[in-house]
């Protein structure tokens, strides 16, 4: 067995693979996890790329080296993120030196999702198993529990879901052993999330959920202003990653911070200004766009329709271009007006987005079908086939929340300065939408704003996109094949006049 302590392990790692020197923030994570470890509740948060998964995987091969005997659950929120873990782990203990003892002469338990190493005692459980977070777990058995980034977009972006959660993570104390031990690593989500604590906004519960854990909070900027992470990440770098993924984003991912999107707002200053118009050309069949010269990847178009009864929500149309590099333009946003008769009123309102899709050739329109939405698509394609128009209808169901659909869609691209809107919507109802908008006003005028997130949620945030392409003058990535402007007028982009998130 090994008996030296957790860092002078990790160290042997480093010096092994060619890493040295170990990262400070590596140092004072190692040196946590070294502590208490029976009957241990920890919980540590650092930056995404801290590198705490490495640590986390060491320290699992560590735990194993010192203990053969030790049964270690690795939870995910999907089993393939556990299995990356478990995956990890497995790659030290076949490479670090101080392991090879652990591996048997007949690996009959050993893949990506649960192995079992040399030990004296016959348990029925593997030594290392990985899991998903609403995997059936009942009759498993373990000395160690780690639960790494269990709480991600998909387990808690509605109350339901982090309740859900909540009831699976409860059932680890019925899996560890009488002096077992588990360990929570992660970033929040929301301000929700279950590793609040005392002084942040908790859900409803009386005490936080992970109360009375020992906790390591390590985020990328320190108490005295400075990278936690010099080396990997400079401040010019961590300014860029502030505006790339927005303020909201950052605070949370970045900064650990529980943040209440309640009061989130739209800062319109953020938006960027351009006054030409796409062009529009036919090649081999497809439909291509060009704004300012350069070839747009392409273009989505959003209706979320309504009868406007009772004083409910209006009708509106969305038009967003793409461009390759992210950015958004939001070139029209129609309003449609209401008959009094019903039934003319769904005619002429088909009949306004009909006249859209033909001045825009659009390739496709996406109908939000909830409510009234439900029997549109199919009269818009009767209409369309008439006209002799090729355009896709498709019918969507949306079922999260309008005011976290508006926040989540814009407000990430919004702050990394990737939304444009065409200088006619600069005095618009729209642009009133924007200023006015608070995700806490349920009873907002939001009609065009919904219609332009409903847009932007089937583009790429900006995060997704390549960072390996390079930008001309105007910002946007050089297409492989360029059309020339017909347009007359001097066309510009005006840049966000406040680029540096409040």
């Amino acid at each position: 067995m090994y008996c030296l302590n957790f860092y002078d392990f990790m160290y042997e790692w480093y010096e092994q693979q060619d890493l040295l020197p170990i990262p400070p923030h590596h140092s004072k994570i190692s040196a946590w996890l070294d502590e208490d470890l029976s009957h241990a509740r920890k919980l540590l948060m650092a930056f995404r790329g801290a590198g705490k998964s490495t640590v986390v995987g060491l320290f699992c091969a560590w735990l194993l080296a010192r203990d053969p005997n030790c049964r270690i659950l690795i939870i995910g929120a999907e089993l393939n993120l556990a299995k990356k873990m478990l995956s990890n782990t497995k790659r030290i203990i076949e490479s670090h030196e101080a392991c090879q003892f652990l591996i048997p002469e007949k690996k009959e338990i050993w893949s990506n999702e649960q192995i079992i190493v040399n030990r004296t005692k016959e348990w029925r459980d593997p030594s290392l198993l990985a899991r998903g977070v609403r995997s059936n777990i009942t009759g498993t058995r373990a000395e160690w529990i780690i639960c790494d980034d269990v709480e991600v977009k998909t387990t808690c972006d509605t109350a339901r879901k982090r309740e859900n959660l909540r009831d699976l993570l409860s059932e680890c104390e019925y899996i560890l052993t009488p002096t077992g031990s588990q360990l929570y690593v992660g970033t929040p989500h929301t301000s929700q999330s279950i590793y609040a604590n005392e002084n942040t906004v908790l859900y409803e519960e009386n005490q936080p959920f992970l109360s009375g854990y020992n906790r390591l909070v390590i985020p990328l900027i320190n108490e005295h202003g400075k990278s936690a992470w010099e080396r990997h990440f400079s401040m010019e770098r961590i300014s860029q990653l502030r505006q790339a993924n927005g303020e909201a984003k950052f605070k949370t991912q970045m900064l650990l911070q529980f943040v209440d999107y309640s009061e989130a707002t739209l800062n319109s200053s953020l938006l960027g200004i351009y006054n030409e118009d796409p062009q529009v050309y036919i090649s081999n069949n497809a439909t291509n766009y060009t704004l300012f010269s350069q070839q747009l990847m392409g273009v989505s178009c959003w209706w979320d329709p309504s009868l406007g009864l009772s004083g409910g929500d209006g009708s509106a149309v969305a038009i967003v271009f793409h461009g390759e590099n992210g950015a958004n333009f939001i070139h029209r946003v129609h309003y449609i007006s209401f008959k009094k008769d019903v039934s003319n009123s769904i005619q002429h309102q088909i009949m306004e987005v009909g006249s859209l899709i033909s001045q825009y050739r659009l390739p496709s329109i996406h109908i939000e079908q909830n409510g009234v939405g439900g029997f549109i698509p199919s009269l818009l394609r009767e209409h369309l086939a008439k006209l002799g128009i090729a355009c896709s209808v498709v019918a969507v169901h949306n079922t999260k929340n309008k005011q976290e659909r508006i926040i989540s869609n814009m407000g990430e691209r919004l702050y990394a300065g990737k939304i444009f809107i065409h200088e006619h919507l600069q005095k618009s109802r729209f642009m009133e939408e924007i200023q006015m908008w608070n995700m806490k006003d349920k009873y907002a005028k939001d009609d065009g704003l919904d219609a332009v997130s409903g847009c932007l949620s089937l583009a790429p945030m900006p995060s997704q996109v390549s960072k390996t392409m390079s930008k001309d003058k105007n910002g946007f990535i050089a297409p492989k094949k360029t059309y020339k402007s017909t347009q007359a007028h001097n066309s510009q982009v005006i840049a966000p006049t406040n680029f540096t998130p409040l």
